[in-house]
């Protein structure tokens, strides 16, 4: 019985992980967007007075979702404790 030898290239691992982020950007992309709209509905049903600056559905990024929140005297702690959690925030008008 003879087998046939096959050569494989070396793929650095930079090109392997790009492979991989690309095969999965897609799906990745529209999760995160289902994600960002779920966020906006359940803030927009929530808060009163709830603002979302630019165009937060049609033409932005599926990764940023720009809100502004009435001025209250709970602002100062949802920025502190969004913060914690690791979700980039503003104080400034």
């Amino acid at each position: 019985m003879c087998s046939k030898l096959r050569i494989l290239t070396p793929v650095s691992r930079a090109d392997f992980l790009h492979a991989l982020a690309t095969a999965r950007h897609e799906e990745d992309s529209q999760y995160i967007q289902s994600l960002k709209d779920y966020l906006l509905r359940r803030l927009y049903t929530a808060v009163a007075g709830v603002v979302f600056n630019g165009d937060a559905t049609e033409n932005s990024l599926h990764t940023v979702l720009n809100v502004g929140f009435p001025k209250t005297e709970k602002t100062a702690m949802l920025a502190t404790q969004l913060d914690m959690k690791g979700i980039c925030v503003s104080e400034v008008s």
